[in-house]
């Protein structure tokens, strides 16, 4: 009975083993991108965390929306700070709670007064923060239309902040945050874990990041609960105002405790759902405290792709890391990116896995940066930054995760010492072999022919062949990612869209036909020109490309710092690997010189040519390899003959004996299969041990060994097509929705072409060995998720396509706009939509927003109540409805000819308002009660600043502003006018607020105030925005522009 060699190099074997592993890695791939480890079954899995608790806090505070300049958000926060006085209460633990601490400002003296309840060494303290504020320049914002890109933003914010400190075991006793720093002992500091619990106007904020809130407040109970108090004190703050450019994280600058920081956690939310990444880590010594997380996710090219800018949005991170000088770890959810900031952020479309998933993981890594570990983190800075906190100095190094199982972490100047190593120790290893191998006469590729120099009668040269195959990996590889490359174009000009719903559909018909035209020049060329040296040609030039690649990704280690290279230096291992076992498989075959004899003589002579020990060790091999396959020489002589004897013997056994004979006749003639066999340019006969070569390959090839190819494909397989295939869904995860946010269409799909090809990176030596089926199979795949990717709508009601909308209103006429920015072609079948739009001219001009378009259309049908408290008669005209919804007024106290005036500003059921600056920069500006211009946060602009932005707590506050501005005109707007004397505001004509006075025209300031409303919870007060909600397609979600819902404006002039 014939033995079946499983492991045999052979088409079926092949075939299984490399579809065997491929499904096996992109099914745990897929699974583990789709799924969310379960949380404990018991509520309550650990000391004073309970997880139902945490569900129904999560349930309450995405209510409804709940922006900072919302009704609702007051609510959120007393919630949450009475839910904070429970948990504790129900630890047993000694708390108080400060209302305030050392003076913020003059102004704000009469609120400096400690709590008289409070405990000198309570084990924790509520910071319930109402006074601090925070008055600091920034660049330009992407939402500040019409805006001199050239000159800066200023801004005032009025924070309100809940910070909990929890006393650490090494931490100073008694309130020592009423101390300076410098007072501290050496041993004094903490770290803080951070989430936000303000959410958008347009989402509920279940993601972002009411789930990183609730975990806070569970993981206060744990370190609050008996037995678990911390090594070092933490802090742990939820901030009020990260959506409005992060202002919350900034106002905690002003807190005593801040310097007390020097590590942190922020907790983050940019999807619905999902699993919590590791976004990004400023070293390696922080991250192997993520690394204790029972399921790790995330690899170091977030955090690359963050310090690169390729990614642009920011979190809290940066102002803990960059302005304060923490060291710490940025943790967050980042997908469906379609339901990112829509209503669709609400508690339907998470978990309470992912709750546990982000708990789980702030827990451990709370737990390692309080403990012992912490004690790391002082010393001197290597900047020698005095005004940040002195927390060491950190090193950069590598991590990724291993199917959310465990992490992997290494320092980069080790890994950076790997990667050289490797640079010059792979291709030595190979020359050494190389060499070993020519001196034994056995180094088979590159040689054409070969002379024995005692010929036994005949041409003293054999063909050898060595150079098929060489020159079919680069056009194979050519020509398949030259098909993947324009599959990506095709779909990027007549279906563009439909990776943000289908990427799945993308990734199956990039690989199926990658597969399929990489098989077809592969198994054609091979038909053609068999060669058993196809698959160590292969590995040879994948070796010389990833070397190469290996150069470049070692140069980014050492120069910029850069890790994300990683999977490369993997692969090249892998690569450098399989070709040495390439290498090494040319020992079994017999040198050159004995190969040529043998190939002269006929087979009854061919044994004493080969040595005895050469025939010896092949024996030895052919065992091994299962030479039970091998057929013996035929000996025509012994053969009877019968009634089944063909009538023509159709093969000659050797070279010389090329003639067929007869059943039935002694006479000789050429047969059909010499014939064939001299087409194919030689006969297949045995080789020298009497094995066949496999289908018309180098008769020297019958000696090779047919299992190594396994053991080459589990070395370079596995690695490889996980590390790719895992950061590149990643990526598209990423990925698919920019082009809808005005990104460039073909990043998504090159992304995937990109991974595709290097996934299937390891199928390319063994390919050729694939029968038609699966190919075929491929081809069916291909044509099917081609025609879908063509004709489908590249939207649904599971991933919605987002557009932004504001309106804005004229204060001073009552003209009111609805401006809705997307990509135009959908955008106006939606607008057809709407009741209010109806037989109205809609205009649309390029967006101030990346590559989109705004299409607007008048919204007097649809006009906000932003003052329902007011019931204005029927008949009141459009014009006078809305100029008492912003007090305005604005004097000059040093004279009408100065360039410095005071404003004086008020606006009803807002938080929030802006003063424009159309014509000239302001130079300087001070709000009443207001810190001193914080340069923490960047330098005040050269040229000053087009816009001073007023944010408050209180909604009956007036703002008082100070503002200078320059005396060089930089884009007068219209016709110069005569001003009065007096320095009082007037109303023209027109409604615009002017100063009387007779001043200088060339020295005045034109601009606007622009007050923003948010609160889209009452649908009377904003009746636009819930038209467009609710009367748009159904694979549509509505989100925010900027910081208004509604933008009021009303011009002056000083």
């Amino acid at each position: 009975m014939k033995w079946y060699n499983p492991f045999a190099f052979r088409p079926a074997q092949v075939t299984f083993w490399t579809t065997l592993l491929y499904i096996a890695i992109g099914v745990s791939i897929i699974y583990v991108q789709e799924t969310v480890p379960p949380a404990p079954e018991d509520p309550r899995p650990l000391p004073g965390v309970d997880l139902d608790d945490a569900w129904a806090d999560l349930t309450t505070i995405t209510k409804a929306f709940h922006p900072y300049n919302s009704r609702f958000n007051e609510d959120v926060r007393d919630y949450i700070v009475e839910r904070l006085q429970e948990i504790l209460n129900a630890n047993g633990v000694r708390w108080t709670s400060e209302l305030s601490w050392h003076s913020i400002s003059a102004s704000n003296k009469k609120f400096a007064e400690a709590n008289a309840l409070s405990e000198k060494n309570a084990k924790a303290v509520i910071f319930n923060d109402l006074v601090s504020n925070v008055t600091a320049t920034l660049g330009r914002s992407s939402s500040a239309a019409n805006v001199d890109p050239t000159c800066g933003l200023g801004t005032y914010f009025e924070g309100s902040n809940i910070i909990v400190y929890i006393r650490g075991t090494d931490d100073d006793e008694g309130e020592w945050w009423k101390k300076a720093p410098h007072e501290w002992s050496a041993k004094h500091h903490g770290v803080l874990v951070n989430a936000h619990f303000d959410s958008v106007s347009t989402g509920y904020g279940a993601t972002d990041d009411g789930v990183g809130t609730v975990s806070i407040m569970q993981m206060i109970g744990y370190f609050t609960a008996p037995g678990n108090q911390p090594k070092h004190g933490i802090i742990a703050l939820l901030n009020n105002g990260e959506e409005e450019y992060l202002w919350g994280s900034r106002a905690f600058g002003a807190n005593p405790v801040a310097p007390f920081v020097h590590t942190f956690l922020n907790l983050e939310g940019a999807g619905a759902g999902g699993r919590a990444v590791l976004f990004r880590s400023t070293d390696l010594e922080v991250t192997k405290a993520y690394a204790q997380s029972p399921s790790p996710f995330g690899t170091v090219v977030g955090s690359d792709s963050f310090a690169l800018g390729l990614i642009k949005s920011q979190t809290d991170y940066i102002v803990f890391n960059e302005a304060y000088g923490a060291r710490g770890l940025d943790v967050a959810f980042y997908e469906p990116r379609s339901m990112y900031h829509t209503m669709q952020d609400d508690t339907r479309h998470t978990s309470r896995a992912s709750l546990w998933h982000m708990f789980s993981a702030t827990l451990r890594t709370m737990e390692y940066l309080s403990g012992e570990a912490g004690d790391q983190f002082v010393g001197p800075r290597p900047d020698k930054d005095v005004g940040k906190v002195q927390n060491g100095h950190g090193s950069d190094g590598v991590w990724f995760d291993f199917a959310g199982l465990c992490f992997a972490l290494v320092g980069l100047r080790t890994f950076f010492a790997w990667s050289l190593t490797l640079l010059i120790t792979s291709p030595l290893s190979l020359i050494l072999v190389s060499w070993i191998l020519t001196k034994n006469d056995k180094y088979y590729f590159f040689s054409s022919k070969v002379s024995s120099h005692d010929s036994v009668g005949g041409s003293d040269s054999a063909a050898i062949n060595g150079w098929r195959g060489f020159f079919r990996f680069p056009l194979a590889m050519i020509v398949a990612s030259g098909a993947v490359a324009g599959s990506a174009l095709l779909l990027r000009k007549f279906n563009p869209l439909i990776v943000y719903s289908s990427s799945y559909a993308i990734w199956a018909l990039m690989s199926s036909l990658f597969y399929f035209s990489l098989w077809v020049i592969m198994r054609g060329a091979n038909a053609m020109r068999p060669s058993a040296l196809h698959r160590g040609y292969v590995f040879i030039w994948l070796f010389t490309i990833t070397w190469t690649l290996l150069i470049g990704v070692t140069v980014l280690q050492d120069r910029l710092r850069i890790a994300a290279g990683y999977p490369f230096v993997i692969l090249h291992a892998s690569t450098s690997l399989c070709l040495l076992i390439s290498l090494c498989e040319l020992f079994a075959l017999p040198a050159k010189k004995d190969f040529s004899r043998w190939s002269q003589v006929p087979p009854a002579s061919a044994a004493s040519v080969i040595s005895r020990e050469s025939i010896h060790s092949r024996d030895r091999l052919s065992e091994v390899n299962g030479a039970s396959s091998s057929k013996a020489p035929i000996d025509d002589d012994r053969e009877s003959s019968d009634e089944r004897t063909p009538l023509i013997i159709s093969r000659s056994t050797t070279r010389s004996d090329n003639v067929g004979r007869t059943a039935f006749s002694t006479n000789y003639r050429r047969s059909l299969g010499s014939i064939a066999d001299e087409i194919h340019g030689h006969a297949e006969r045995p080789g020298p041990n009497g094995v066949e070569p496999f289908h018309l390959e180098q008769e020297w090839s019958a000696q090779l060994p047919s299992w190594t190819w396994l053991l080459q494909l589990l070395i370079l397989g596995p690695s490889t097509a996980w590390f790719f295939g895992q950061l590149g869904l990643y990526l598209t995860a990423a990925l698919s929705a920019t082009g809808a946010d005005g990104s460039s269409l073909l990043v998504p799909y090159a992304a995937i072409g990109l991974f595709v090809v290097l996934s299937f990176l390891p199928v390319t030596p063994f390919i050729h060995r694939v029968p038609h089926q699966l190919p075929l199979l491929f081809l069916g795949i291909f044509v099917g998720t081609l025609f879908y990717s063509l004709v489908a709508f590249p939207f649904s009601h599971n991933s919605t396509y987002k557009i932004l909308f504001q309106q804005t209103l004229d204060l001073d006429t009552g003209a009111s706009t609805i401006a809705i920015d997307g990509l135009e072609e959908f955008v106006r079948p939606i607008i057809a939509e709407l009741p209010s739009a109806a037989k109205k001219e809609v205009t649309c001009k390029p967006s101030t927003h990346h590559m989109l378009t705004t299409c607007s259309y008048d919204a007097s049908a649809v006009l906000p109540n932003l003052q329902p408290e007011v019931v204005l008669p029927a008949d009141t005209p459009r014009e006078k409805r809305f100029r008492n919804l912003v007090s305005f007024n604005v004097s000059q106290p040093d004279g009408p000819q100065s360039n410095r005036a005071v404003f004086e500003i008020d606006a009803a059921n807002t938080k929030t308002c802006f003063l424009i600056f159309h014509n000239k920069h302001a130079t300087k500006f001070e709000v009443e009660g207001g810190t001193e211009w914080d340069p923490r946060f960047g330098p005040f602009h050269d040229h000053g600043l087009c816009q001073v932005r007023l944010w408050r707590r209180d909604w009956n506050k007036v703002w008082r502003v100070a503002v200078e501005w320059d005396d060089v005109p930089e884009s007068l707007g219209g016709a110069e006018q005569e001003l009065g004397v007096p320095a009082e505001m007037e109303v023209g004509h027109d409604g615009e607020l002017r100063v009387r006075g007779d001043k200088h025209a060339s020295n005045r300031l034109e601009g606007e105030v622009a007050c923003m409303w948010a609160d889209a919870n009452d649908p009377e007060m904003m009746p636009a925005w819930h038209e467009v909600v609710q009367f748009s397609p159904v694979w549509v979600s509505v989100t925010k522009v900027g910081e208004g819902l509604v933008v009021g404006t009303k011009k002056f002039t000083v």
